[in-house]
């Protein structure tokens, strides 16, 4: 228009022109941050300065052209058909765009829905006849189900029986109830399981469970599978004799033993009677072992000292050489002497052995002779020397036999070869590991292993411990859980005391306590020594057992020096001895009278 007037133009906008900015101005914007804006020119600039400087107005943010359409600025990508990724929906409808998919292009294939199931066995048949592992599966192939079961299905009437056990022998084979057998068109049952004929190249193997059943024998056999395997009919579940439905016999767990006219030790005359018992002498029968029997003990290391003054490694290994326990820990026992009582000052003296006490009175005590003031020089205390309750014994230097290889080093002594002395030099040390898996040797003896019969110089053998009768073996799982029998002998587990045809009367080592209720305790081994000088498990068996606990750890307690306050509140002891005060009654582990109501309090901390 201007140039059909015949007029120059001198700048593209209104009036009045802008002057524009120098060129030197204009550099500065390229520092600025590049943010795309569309000038009311159509043109694109990198920034608004940049535009600014070209004396053009911003129409929008954004390359040019600008959009008609106003969007939230949120940032949720969407894939548009044309294969381009816009911010958002907005975005995508302004551009006149449909939606392929959600998220950034290029769209992703359709994700199957995964389908888990559980690795449970119920077969099921489909409509496709094929077998699946159970329902969950079926439904994920997308098959119907037809039947329960493998394929092919049974297309009979279906048959609905009890879940109840009460075996049955029908057509040469054994079915879970009369119902079963019915349903399989089996009319003629006899009661019990089908006997088993066993070819003589297949072996009958069961699992190491301990469920005991009685025969038809009279026999006890570990599990059914045990008593299936020797072609017998269970009678009753549970050891034999099977019970009639008789009352119960009901007797104290107090232990009074007493022999039976049957050769049986019984906890008490009440046990005895229940059991049809009526000639009885008091004490425990006389222990008779059979040379085939071998006598087993776990391999804990726990002294204790036996009535012919010899040291044992447990009293299992004391009742196997037919020695009574006289007291708990390494011979000789101490005597229950009388307690030296001092003063709790300090005036240290210099004892003859070479030892400084903290008074006169406890030198005296030692039976020592003193000198006034601590010795000069004093030996370094050495730390005591600890080793695990393992037997494992070994023949020292000295040709005396130690527990293990770590009290042989305690005592200072150096190994001179493994096993109980004599060492036998003519022959290399046999080294066998100590599962048991018994064998019979030609010499009429039980050996733990195939290992510690050729040690022994053993050539020909048989599976299983060595018996006079065909009595099958009795199977237990190696666990050690200590039981009380009938006969007060200590057994491994109520499966090893239960194979020698003995009850167990309490869970535990013997003695059982005398507890109004039964009492359970963990098996945790954390030793204490009790008021009766006797080694417990734990704190709880202790308690269980009515015994106060007087140190943590075996017995004998350390000896401890008890520091006491110097005040004077005299109380009288159940010994007829008056002390200082409570904390002295408390030192030397004594009862006090309660001068008020006359009951008495019983001490047993063993430090103040």
């Amino acid at each position: 228009m201007a140039r059909c007037k015949g007029q120059r133009v001198k700048c593209k906008s209104a009036c009045p022109c802008r002057k524009r900015r120098g060129h030197k101005s204009c550099n500065r914007c390229k520092t600025k941050k590049m943010v795309d804006v569309c000038g009311t020119n159509n043109v694109t600039y990198s920034n608004k300065c940049m535009a600014r400087c070209s004396g053009i107005k911003v129409q929008c943010k954004g390359q040019c052209p600008c959009s008609p359409c106003k969007c939230p600025r949120i940032m949720k990508p969407v894939c548009g058909k044309d294969n381009k990724t816009y911010n958002n929906r907005c975005l995508m409808k302004c551009s006149k765009v449909k939606r392929a998919c959600k998220g950034q292009c290029p769209c992703r294939g359709k994700k199957q829905r995964r389908c888990k199931c559980t690795r449970i066995y119920l077969p099921v048949c489909g409509k496709d006849g094929k077998t699946y592992s159970n329902k969950c599966v079926a439904k994920c192939s997308k098959a119907k189900i037809d039947c329960k079961g493998n394929c092919p299905c049974n297309k009979k009437k279906r048959c609905k029986c009890k879940k109840i056990l009460r075996p049955v022998c029908g057509g040469n084979k054994t079915y879970g109830n009369k119902c079963m057998a019915k349903c399989e068109g089996i009319t003629s049952v006899t009661k019990g399981p089908c006997p088993v004929t066993k070819s003589p190249s297949t072996p009958c193997i069961c699992p190491l469970i301990y469920s005991p059943v009685c025969g038809h024998n009279n026999q006890t056999y570990p599990s059914h599978c045990n008593a299936r395997c020797s072609n017998i009919t269970v009678a009753c579940n549970g050891m034999c004799p099977c019970r009639n439905d008789e009352k119960p016999c009901l007797c104290p767990k107090n232990y009074a033993p007493v022999c039976g006219s049957d050769g049986k030790t019984y906890s008490n005359p009440c046990i005895a009677k229940c059991k049809g018992i009526t000639s009885v002498t008091k004490g425990p029968c006389p222990v008779t072992k059979s040379p085939s029997t071998p006598c087993i003990c776990p391999l804990i290391y726990s002294p204790v000292c036996g009535h012919n003054n010899q040291t044992y490694p447990s009293d299992c290994n004391a009742r196997c050489s037919n020695i009574s326990v006289t007291c708990d820990g390494k011979c000789p026992c101490r005597n229950d002497e009388k307690p030296c009582i001092c003063p709790k000052n300090y005036a240290p003296v210099c004892g003859s052995d070479g030892k400084t006490y903290p008074n006169i009175c406890m030198a005296k005590c030692k039976g020592v002779s003193t000198s006034n003031g601590p010795c000069a020089t004093t030996k370094s205390h050495t730390p005591p020397c600890i080793c695990p309750r393992i037997y494992r014994p070994v023949c020292g230097t000295d040709n005396n036999t130690y527990p293990s290889e770590c009290e042989a080093r305690c005592s200072k002594i150096s190994k001179a070869c493994e096993g109980q002395c004599p060492c036998r030099t003519d022959v290399k040390p046999c080294l066998c590991p100590r599962n048991y898996a018994p064998v019979c040797g030609s010499d009429g003896k039980t050996y733990s292993n195939l290992c510690m019969a050729k040690c022994s110089g053993i050539i020909s053998f048989t599976n299983g411990e060595c018996s006079s009768n065909n009595k099958s073996a009795c199977i237990c799982p190696l666990i050690h859980r200590p039981v009380c029998g009938k006969d007060n002998v200590t057994y491994s587990s109520e499966c090893n005391a239960k194979c020698q045809n003995v009850e167990t009367v309490c869970s535990g080592a013997c003695p059982c306590a005398v507890t109004q209720e039964e009492c359970a305790c963990p098996f945790i081994y954390l030793p204490v020594c009790g008021s009766n000088n006797r080694t417990y498990d734990n704190a709880c068996s202790a308690k269980c057992s009515k015994a106060e606990v007087v140190c943590e750890g075996p017995c004998p307690c350390p000896e401890k020096q008890c520091a006491c306050p110097f005040i004077y509140r005299p109380v009288c002891g159940t010994n007829g001895k008056t002390y200082g005060n409570e904390c002295g009654a408390r030192c030397e582990y004594v009862k006090l009278y309660n001068m008020q109501n006359m009951s008495v309090r019983l001490y047993f901390e063993n430090s103040v």
